[in-house]
């Protein structure tokens, strides 16, 4: 489990967190989740039970997560369709040897700005 106060603080003031924060909160997710599902049996552990009763895990936020930020921070190309399609789209010219940058992705993907 990571620290990830600084990440949501900046997040519920509208900024941008880094993808290495990202898979960070991805990571306290899902170790949350894990210690939810331990604990939770109120007949058991009736006291810890009633704490984590208020505990949110957010397992679709951890699965976004996981499925739009790939090892090291980067952003995945499934993140969005934009993003497929200009993957898509930058394989396409590298394997016909095309020189035209790609206007449309060139911010984003570094390999389209050398196409």
């Amino acid at each position: 489990m990571a620290d990830v106060a600084s990440t949501l603080a900046l997040c519920g003031k509208g900024g941008v967190a880094g993808g290495e924060a990202l898979l960070e909160l991805a990571g306290t997710l899902a170790a949350a989740r894990r210690l939810r599902r331990q604990i939770d049996d109120g007949e058991l552990r009736p006291v810890t039970s009633a704490l984590v009763a208020q505990l949110r895990t957010l397992p679709e936020l951890e699965q976004r997560l996981r499925l739009c930020v790939e090892e090291g921070g980067r952003v995945a190309d499934r993140a969005s369709p934009a993003l497929e399609g200009c993957a898509a789209s930058c394989a396409g010219c590298a394997a016909s040897g095309a020189t035209a940058s790609r206007p449309c992705c060139a911010a984003v993907r570094p390999c389209c700005r050398t196409v």
